[in-house]
C-alpha cells in the first residue's frame, strides 16, 4: 500500500515546528541558551507571537526542544559513523565513536555546550522528553564496553546497584564491571572533548586542531588496552 501523504494541516504544523527549531538553533549560537526569546523567534519567522506559543509554550519548552534535538543530532552522527565500519573490535569501535562525537562537537559547539556545558540558570531538562535521546550514545558505549576486559573491578554496593540499574534502563544486562568501564569511557571521552571545545586546553588547539585530536587519541588508546584484538 502507498503511504498516505500528511494533510495540509499536518504539513503546516511540521513546517512551523521545523522553523521554530531552526530559529532556536540560530539564537542559541548568536546569544546563548539563557537569552532565548520566543518573541524573537516569532519575529524571525514572520508570525505573531501567539502563533509560536501554540507550538512552544515557554522559553523552557524551547530549551527542551533544543536539548532533545542536540542529543538526537549527536546520536545520529555517532550511529552513522559506527554503521560505516565492519570492524567488530571494541577498541576500534570506541575510537570511531569518540572521534564522531568530537567532529560533531567541533561543528556544533553551541549545541554541545547546551547538553554538556554549564546548566542554564533556572532550567532543568524534563527527563520524559530528553532521557531517550540523551542516552542513545551512552547505550552504544555500554554495548562496546560489554566486549571489553576491564579486569577485577571492585565497587561499593551502592555503586554496584547504580550500575545495574543504569544498564537495565538502557535495556542491557551488563555486568557491573562492564558498566563501570562504560562510565569511565563516557567520562573520559565527554570530558576530553569538552575541555577542548570550551577552550580549557589553552589557545593552541584552536589554531591547531590536530592537538585536540592527539589528546583524545591518547585517551582512547588507553581505554582500548582493555579490549582483546584478533
Amino acid at each position: 500500500m502507498t503511504a498516505q501523504k500528511p494533510g495540509r494541516r499536518a504539513r503546516a504544523r511540521a513546517e512551523m515546528e521545523a522553523a521554530i527549531l531552526a530559529t532556536g538553533r540560530r539564537q542559541l549560537a548568536d546569544r546563548g541558551a539563557a537569552a532565548l526569546s520566543l518573541r524573537e523567534v516569532a519575529r524571525s519567522i514572520g508570525v505573531a507571537s501567539s502563533a509560536v506559543y501554540r507550538y512552544v509554550e515557554s522559553r523552557d519548552a524551547l530549551l527542551t526542544l533544543l536539548v532533545a534535538d542536540a542529543y538526537t543530532q549527536l546520536a545520529v552522527a555517532v550511529e552513522a559513523a559506527l554503521k560505516q565500519i565492519e570492524e567488530r573490535d571494541g577498541g576500534k569501535r570506541l575510537s570511531v565513536l569518540a572521534f564522531a562525537m568530537r567532529e560533531w562537537a567541533r561543528s556544533h559547539p553551541e549545541q554541545w555546550g547546551l547538553i554538556y556545558g554549564a546548566p542554564v540558570p533556572g532550567y532543568e531538562a524534563p527527563s520524559e522528553a530528553t532521557s531517550a535521546p540523551g542516552t542513545r550514545v551512552m547505550s552504544q558505549i555500554l554495548a562496546i564496553a560489554c566486549t571489553a576486559d576491564p579486569g577485577d573491578v571492585r565497587s561499593a554496593p551502592e555503586l554496584r546497584d547504580y550500575l545495574l540499574a543504569g544498564s537495565a534502563d538502557l535495556g542491557q544486562a551488563a555486568a557491573p564491571s562492564a558498566a563501570l568501564f562504560a562510565v569511565r569511557a563516557w567520562c573520559t571521552i565527554v570530558g576530553t572533548i569538552s575541555i577542548e571545545i570550551f577552550g580549557q586546553l589553552g589557545p593552541e588547539p584552536r589554531s591547531d586542531p590536530s592537538l585536540g585530536h592527539a589528546i583524545l587519541a591518547s585517551q582512547v588508546d588507553e581505554l582500548s588496552r582493555h579490549f582483546h584484538t584478533s
